[in-house]
Order: C-alpha cells, then structure tokens, then sequence
C-alpha cells in the first residue's frame, strides 16, 4: 500500500487493521487481558460516582470512590505498559521488522524509561480529563485521543523529563482530517460494538430462560436492562477493549506517517517496502 493510499482515514484504518489480526494477534490479547482489570474498575467507579449523592454521601461511601480511583492508578501501569508494548509491535511490523521475526518465538518489544515515562504523564492528563469532563461528548473525545496519542508517539521520546513528552507529542500530531476523521469512525464502530454486546447480552439471557431451570428472567431483565447503570458502563468497558487494538493501531500509524514526513524517512519507508514486496514475489 503506498503512502498516498495509507495517509487517508480509510487507507490508515484499513491499513492498521489487518495488521491487527494478521501480524499483531498475540500483541493485541495481551493488550486486552492487561487492559481488563482498568476497565472493569473504570466502570466500576464511574458506577458508584453517578448513584453517589454529595448531601446524602456518607463518609465510607466517599473513602471507597477514592480507593477506587487508586486502585484504578495502579491498574494504569500495567495497562499502560501493554499498549506500549502493542504501540512499539506496531511501529515495528510497520517498518516490515517482523517479517525478519515471524514465528511463536517474536520477541517482546522493549519499552524504553523514557518512553513509559512520557506516556504515563500524558496518560494520566488524559484520566484526568476523561473524569472532570465526563458529561460532555468533546471531553471524552479529546481525553480518549490524547490517551491514544500518548502512546503513538511512546517510540519517539528520547527523554524521561515529563516536559518534553509534551513537545514531542505536538511533534506527532497527524493532520486535522486525518484525526477528525479517526474519531468519527472509531465513534461509529464502537457504536456498533456496543449494539452489537447489548444484543448478545439479550439473546444470552433469552436462550438461558429457554434451556436453564429456575432462571430469574425478571432479575436478569433488570440488570441487563438499558436503565440500569452498571450494566452501561460494563459494555462501555466491553466496547472499549475491543476496539482499543484497531484504535491504537490505526493513530500509531498516522503519528508515524506525520513524524515520517518530517525527517524524511518516508521515501526510505517506501523503498524497503519496495524491496520487502519484491522479496516475498521472488520467494
């Protein structure tokens, strides 16, 4: 695919995602499982905040909203480190390095200090976005793109000073369109997703009722109902994890064809995706 084709939105996407699913399987599962512990506590805090009521708030309820939000910290590391390690698989199967390393035994990529350290400042502005601008569409949007650009750019960081992870971030920025057009798309697909988990929910407790003696249809109606909370913020999270891969993928690639435009090491990509093409023909 050549990188006028690629630097569109649907180029990109089309791009990222079968890389996902043909050269990254392994990468991505970690990802997921890595990622399964944050999103889970996420909803379960975002739960107990909206049916918390500030003048009727005891004491223990407000000390529990605030050992989850640590426990949600803790849970960022490791999540964090997944979607480095994913970022940096990505960056390197795009420059046709896995090709040379195909096979069970791929190694893991290293995440550099600079690198998590960077990505944790950036990620941990983007937490703090998402939670104080939870009720408007726009800061939900810019806290999710920051969060998906602070690991973009992760590859880049040379250095572990916070400050500079900033620079480099504005470094990585793609074009406009290209990002407007990621959020639109990735908003659509994970409305799909999430239709498509609120279905199968329904249709799970429908044949549960048909083959299971003594289940509660009128309970499980209830908790799978739209209306109940828990139960939205657990597809949110569902829909989260999976789409994080293919979200991922696709910002890591427009960072990289952004910052490949400015060093010019987009025609050099170009070539040894010349020589990579010719080599698999000849084989």
């Amino acid at each position: 695919m050549s990188f006028e084709t690629r630097s569109t939105v649907t180029g990109l996407i089309d791009e990222s995602s079968r890389r996902v699913v043909r050269e990254l399987p392994r990468e991505a599962g970690w990802l997921l499982l890595a990622s399964l512990p944050l999103r889970f506590l996420e909803a379960q805090m975002l739960t107990r905040a909206a049916s918390l009521e500030p003048e009727a708030g005891t004491q223990g309820a407000w000390a529990y909203l605030g050992t989850l939000s640590f426990l949600v910290t803790l849970a960022l590391v490791p999540a964090l480190w997944a979607r480095l390690v994913f970022v940096h698989a990505a960056t390197a199967a795009r420059a046709g390095r896995f090709r040379e390393e195909a096979g069970p035994v791929r190694r893991v990529p290293r995440v550099r200090a600079a690198s998590f350290v960077g990505a944790l400042v950036l990620t941990l502005a983007a937490q703090a976005l998402l939670y104080w601008g939870a009720v408007t569409f726009l800061a939900v949007a810019l806290a999710l793109v920051l969060a998906a650009l602070a690991a973009a750019a992760a590859p880049y960081f040379q250095d572990v000073e916070p400050w500079r992870a900033w620079r480099e971030l504005g470094r990585s920025v793609p074009p406009f369109r290209i990002a407007l057009g990621l959020v639109v798309i990735f908003t659509l697909a994970l409305a799909i997703v999430l239709i498509n988990l609120f279905v199968g929910f329904q249709f799970l407790s429908w044949l549960a009722t048909a083959v299971v003696p003594g289940f509660d249809e009128a309970w499980w109606s209830a908790v799978l109902a739209p209306g109940n909370q828990a139960f939205v913020y657990l597809l949110w999270a569902g829909g989260l994890l999976l789409v994080e891969p293919f979200w991922l993928a696709a910002w890591s690639a427009a960072v990289g064809d952004r910052r490949a435009r400015d060093t010019g090491d987009d025609l050099a990509a170009w070539f040894g995706e010349l020589r990579v093409a010719g080599r698999e023909r000849a084989s």
